[in-house]
C-alpha cells in the first residue's frame, strides 16, 4: 500500500517539475489555484493509467497531460503547447534511458534480497532527479531568452550541483547495498529519505525562483522610479524651455526697439552683431528642429543646448518617422540615459563630440540607434564584466545601463558596446523591433 502511495507522490512531483518549467517559460498563469488543482488531477490520472502496464500508453498519456496542462493554464497557441509537451516527453524518455544505462537491471534480479525497493524505487528517484535537473536548465535558459531571468547568473552553476549530488548519493547507495539485506523498517526509512531528497530539490528550486522573482520585482520598482525621475527631468526640460521662450517673447519688443534705434543711426555693423547674438541665444537654440518627433525633439534639443555650454560637438541624424512605436516613458528613459552617459564621458575632453543617428532598416521592422562619443579611457579596461564609471558614488554605477538594457529587451532588441583605442571613441549600437510594423 505504501509503495502505491509512493508512486502517486512521484507522479505528482513530475507534474510539479513540469509546472515549474512552464513558470520559467510562460507568463504568469491565469489562476494559481487552477494550476495547482490541474497538476494534482492530471498526474493522479497518469498514476491510475500506469496500472494498465502499457509503456506506450503511459508515454502518450504523459505527453497528453503536459499538453492539456500548458494549454489550459497558460493559453498559448496550440503549436507552442505541442512543442513544450513534446520536449518534456523527450526529456523524460532520455532520463529513463540514462537510468537503464547506469543501473544494472539484469544483475539486480540476480542479487538475493533485492526487493522492489531496490530494483525500482531508487532508480525512479534518480530518474526524477535527472528529469528535474534537465528541465531546470531548459527553463532557466529559456527564461534568459525571454528576458525573465538574469543572463549570466552565476548562482545557476551552484544550484545545478544540488540535483547532481543527490543523484550521485542515490546511485552510490544503490550499489553499496547490492549485497546487503535490509529490514523492512530500514527500507521504509530509506524510501522516505529518497522522497525527502527529491522534495528538497524541488523546495530549493522554489526558493530560488521566489527570490529571483522578488529581485525582478525590486528591479522593476527601481526602474519605474528611475523612469519617473527621467520623465520628471523631461518635463523640467520643457518647463525651462518654455520659460526661456517666454522670456524671449517678453523681451522681443525691446530687441526690436533696439534694432530700430540702431537703424535710425545707420549703424549696420551693430545691427548685424545684435541680430547674430539673438540667433545664437539659448531660447532660439533650444527650440531648434532636430527631428519631426515632437517628444524626442524636445529631449534632444535640451541636450544640444547642454552640449553647447560644455563645448561638445553634438551632431544628429534622426530620420523622419522613427521611434513612434516607443512609449513616451520608454523614449524618455532610453534617450536621457544614453545622452547622460555620453555627456558624462565627453565632459572635460577638448574637441569632444557626440554623434546620434536614428534610422529604420529598410524592409524590416527594426530601428537602429548608433551613438559614438569621445571617451578618454577604455571603460572596459578595469572591468571585464561591464563598463566602469567615473562617478564619485560607485553605488549608482551601471544603473543607467540597466535601464537601457531593460528597455531594449522589452522591444526584442539588442545592444552592443565597444571601444576604439585609436580614435578614443566609445560606440553604442541599439536595435529595436517595431511590433506595430511586423514584416
Amino acid at each position: 500500500m505504501f509503495i502505491r502511495i509512493y508512486y502517486l507522490i512521484i507522479y505528482v512531483i513530475e507534474g510539479i517539475i513540469f509546472s515549474q518549467y512552464c513558470a520559467s517559460v510562460f507568463e504568469a498563469p491565469k489562476s494559481k489555484l487552477l494550476k495547482n488543482i490541474s497538476v494534482a488531477a492530471l498526474y493522479s490520472i497518469l498514476f491510475l493509467i500506469s496500472f494498465l502496464q502499457s509503456p506506450q500508453l503511459n508515454l502518450f498519456s504523459f505527453f497528453a497531460a503536459n499538453f492539456i496542462f500548458v494549454f489550459l493554464i497558460y493559453r498559448p497557441v496550440w503549436y507552442t503547447a505541442l512543442f513544450h509537451s513534446a520536449l518534456s516527453t523527450a526529456v523524460m524518455c532520455l532520463c529513463e534511458l540514462i537510468i537503464i544505462a547506469i543501473v544494472p537491471y539484469e544483475a539486480a534480479f540476480s542479487y538475493e534480497g533485492w526487493t522492489e525497493f531496490r530494483i525500482w524505487i531508487i532508480p525512479v528517484i534518480c530518474d526524477k532527479i535527472i528529469y528535474f535537473f534537465i528541465m531546470y536548465l531548459l527553463g532557466h535558459f529559456s527564461g534568459i531568452r525571454h528576458g525573465k531571468t538574469a543572463q549570466g547568473d552565476r548562482s545557476v552553476i551552484l544550484f545545478t550541483a544540488i540535483p547532481t549530488i543527490s543523484m550521485f548519493v542515490m546511485l552510490t547507495f544503490l550499489y553499496l547495498c547490492a549485497d546487503t539485506a535490509l529490514s523492512p523498517k530500514v527500507e521504509l526509512m530509506v524510501l522516505i529519505s529518497t522522497l525527502l531528497l527529491l522534495a528538497l530539490n524541488i523546495i530549493i528550486w522554489e526558493v530560488y525562483s521566489h527570490n529571483l522573482e522578488k529581485n525582478e520585482k525590486m528591479m522593476d520598482l527601481q526602474l519605474s522610479l528611475q523612469k519617473e525621475c527621467d520623465t520628471a527631468k523631461y518635463y523640467k526640460m520643457l518647463i525651462q524651455q518654455s520659460e526661456d521662450q517666454s522670456q524671449f517673447v517678453h523681451d522681443i519688443k525691446k530687441h526690436l526697439q533696439s534694432i530700430a534705434l540702431l537703424n535710425e543711426k545707420g549703424d549696420t555693423g551693430r545691427i548685424s552683431a545684435y541680430i547674430e547674438s539673438l540667433i545664437h541665444s539659448s531660447a532660439l537654440q533650444s527650440s531648434s528642429q532636430i527631428c519631426n518627433n515632437e517628444f524626442l525633439n524636445a529631449i534632444l534639443a535640451r541636450y544640444a543646448a547642454q552640449c553647447r555650454k560644455l563645448n561638445i560637438a553634438f551632431r544628429t541624424d534622426v530620420r523622419n518617422g522613427v521611434c513612434k512605436f516607443l512609449k513616451e516613458n520608454d523614449m524618455t528613459s532610453l534617450f536621457c540615459n544614453l545622452m547622460d552617459n555620453a555627456v558624462e564621458a565627453t565632459a572635460q575632453i577638448p574637441g569632444s563630440f557626440i554623434e546620434l543617428s536614428v534610422s529604420e532598416r529598410k524592409g524590416t521592422a527594426f530601428t537602429i540607434i548608433t551613438l559614438p562619443n569621445s571617451c578618454r579611457k577604455n571603460p572596459f579596461a578595469k572591468n571585464k564584466s561591464g563598463i566602469s564609471t567615473t562617478k564619485p558614488d560607485k553605488r549608482y554605477h551601471g544603473y543607467g545601463m540597466k535601464i537601457i538594457e531593460r528597455i531594449v529587451r522589452n522591444y526584442n532588441g539588442e545592444i552592443q558596446n565597444y571601444y576604439t583605442e585609436d580614435s578614443h571613441t566609445f560606440h553604442t549600437i541599439i536595435t529595436l523591433k517595431n511590433f506595430q510594423n511586423n514584416i
